[in-house]
């Protein structure tokens, strides 16, 4: 029995890994909705006028049953160029065999290439991490060449005595994408991701690092920075200036033009939270001081002068610069004193008047106001009209939020606190989003006690016919790191040689695992053998394994989010794949909720819990209430 199994120290797992290599053949990664070719996009700014927080943003309907390729590709763009990557970029993603846009990166492209905050939720597999690398590397080289050119006309004007005091004032720095994900492992792949795109020397198109508190930053910030929201707080509290002042929590709020959140569901919750919110609320902060200094000097406005500025104008100045502040009726000091002049003159005038007049001149006055409101209010209008080649440009910082689940349920959900604080967000869905891609089979036993647990595993890898032709990749998932050791034991010693991948495996062997499929996967033929991953849900989320043919849940998932993570892992990029879910009687109310939503096609939002709370509404009720339905249960 799989609990009565040796448990072996996590170090045994280098000598497994060896075995495992000899016995490869090669050796050992709202509102207004409106539905776009299968995809859903909700603008979430008038959420709270048209419909109930709780449905934002919907869930798609399902779509009929296609070929798994055709329904991952693009429908309309062929290619990235079509979609607004500039060239340079779209070459690059050509080299690197991403040789057409996918479904989501369709529809997320052209909203990302647009400037505007953006919340991405697409099933796993469906290209996100490229739906947001491939525009920012578009952005960050584009703006690169105009900052360029700008510099060398500024140059050349200068050379010439051309030049004009009244030039931008924008601050010469380089701008970066920041990219948030939970760990490390996946902060690696990231990392691997824009690392594989070549520019036209061969090396890598647009730079990329890690830090961490293992991994100090470069001394010339990269293109793009990627770390965990824990690792940046600890930056900026230690010792993130010594590094140099763009490694400051300052330096690095003026440079991120870019923030992403990978994992955005996860980093908005648990012990993620606490961080994200510090840095979002340093960044939107930090992104107000640098556009007030930049309207000051502009407008000439000393820091007692803004201290007296009215909050109305003030929030002009955030949303919009110079410009939004004239057109809210902000007066520069020039206008400030003519008005004050001409005022005096008014009452000058009028003190010099006659008493038997004073009646006309009162109306006169009143005119003569009047005319000069409409003459101020036109030169504010007139300055507005040029003010973009007068002032800015501002920093506007952009804000990607990417994820395969997106609880919107209820208040306390993630994609309801989303919404809440960017109102202004475009929300971009799959149309499989929280659903089980139709081309999985799955298979689903329930185990009457523990002592058929260990056959049934061995069972499930032995009796896979890619398995039995050599050519299967399966991931056995495990509850925790005792648990994955002993049935890596198990499997070793039923003759299934394996690899363990958990946080107690020692990182050498970690990557060797994740090699083994990789390598396995990219022989032609399926030369590669066959691959058995043991593993946690460290391997649930974002952790790109290609090409797996087979999940087993030797432990049945604890939560729905954690079984969609599960799933996930195989019939990705449009393949085809398989789930065995094997099961007891603790876990048969969650797994046959499950089964009764994956078999009718529908998605499965409303089995999202935490694990204790599944547990206590099940106790409760005596059985299992979709989430959001449990009211109705009382009456």
């Amino acid at each position: 029995m799989r609990r009565l199994a040796t448990c072996k120290t996590a170090a045994a797992a280098l000598p497994r890994l060896q075995l495992l290599r000899k016995s490869l053949t090669v050796p050992l990664v709202p509102p207004r909705t409106h539905h776009v070719r299968g995809i859903t996009v909700v603008a979430a700014a008038a959420a709270a006028k048209k419909q109930p927080r709780q449905q934002v943003p919907p869930v798609p309907t399902p779509r009929p049953v296609q070929a798994a390729e055709d329904a991952f590709y693009a429908e309309s763009a062929s290619s990235f160029e079509q979609l607004g990557i500039i060239p340079a970029v779209s070459e690059s993603l050509q080299a690197a065999g991403f040789k057409r846009p996918s479904r989501v990166q369709e529809l997320a492209l052209p909203h990302i290439l647009s400037g505007k905050d953006v919340v991405l939720a697409a099933e796993t597999g469906s290209g996100k991490t490229l739906a947001y690398i491939a525009p920012l590397a578009s952005m960050l080289l584009e703006r690169a060449a105009k900052k360029a050119a700008a510099a060398a006309a500024a140059a050349a004007a200068s050379a010439d005595g051309s030049s004009s005091s009244s030039s931008t004032r924008a601050p010469n720095r380089k701008q970066l994408a920041l990219v948030l994900c939970p760990n490390a492992a996946l902060c690696q792949q990231v990392i691997r991701l824009v690392s594989s795109l070549p520019g036209p020397d061969g090396r890598p198109l647009i730079k990329a690092c890690q830090v961490s508190s293992s991994t100090p930053p470069p001394f010339d910030p990269p293109d793009v920075v990627v770390t965990t929201p824990g690792a940046l707080v600890t930056l900026f509290n230690d010792r993130g200036s010594s590094y140099g002042p763009q490694w400051s929590a300052e330096g690095v709020a003026s440079r991120a033009a870019f923030v992403v959140a990978d994992e955005a569901d996860l980093l908005c919750q648990g012990g993620y939270v606490k961080d994200l919110t510090r840095l979002l609320d340093a960044f939107k902060a930090g992104e107000r001081r640098l556009i007030e200094a930049q309207v000051m000097a502009e407008l000439d406005i000393s820091d007692e002068e803004w201290d007296r500025v009215p909050r109305s104008f003030k929030q002009a100045c955030w949303q919009g610069g110079a410009p939004a502040m004239l057109k809210a009726g902000f007066r520069r000091k020039s206008q400030q004193q003519q008005q004050q002049q001409q005022q005096q003159q008014g009452e000058d005038g009028a003190a010099d008047t006659p008493d038997s007049s004073s009646s006309s001149s009162s109306s006169s006055a009143r005119q003569d106001a009047a005319e000069e409101r409409n003459a101020a209010a036109a030169s504010t209008s007139s300055s507005s009209s040029s003010s973009k080649a007068q002032y800015g440009p501002y920093l506007q910082r952009q804000y990607l939020f990417v994820a395969a689940t997106m609880p919107s349920l209820t208040k306390a959900d993630v994609g309801i606190e989303l919404q809440k604080r960017f109102k202004d967000a475009v929300w971009v869905s799959g149309d499989m989003l929280h659903q089980i891609k139709p081309h999985v089979e799955h298979v689903w036993r329930r185990l009457r006690g523990p002592e058929e647990a260990d056959a049934a595993l061995v069972k499930a890898v032995q009796g896979d016919p890619d398995y039995q032709a050599g050519q299967a990749r399966v991931l056995v998932f495990a509850r925790d790191t005792v648990t994955a050791d002993q049935l890596a034991d198990l499997l070793a010693d039923q003759g299934i040689p394996n690899v363990l991948y958990h946080k107690n495996v020692p990182k050498e062997a970690r990557d060797a695992a994740l090699a083994a499929f990789a390598d396995a996967a990219a022989a032609a033929g399926g030369a590669g053998g066959n691959v058995v991953m043991v593993s946690t849900d460290a391997a649930a989320r974002g952790i790109d394994l290609p090409d797996v043919t087979h999940v087993v849940q030797a432990d049945f998932a604890t939560t729905a989010i954690e079984f969609l993570h599960r799933v996930g892992r195989t019939a990705r990029a449009g393949k085809a794949g398989k789930v065995t879910s094997l099961y007891g009687k603790a876990d048969a109310v969650l797994a046959e909720a499950l089964m009764q939503y994956v078999q009718e096609g529908k998605p499965i939002e409303e089995c999202f819990s935490r694990n204790r709370s599944f547990s206590r509404k099940v106790k409760r009720y005596g059985k299992f209430v979709p989430r959001g339905q449990e009211g109705e249960q009382r009456t």
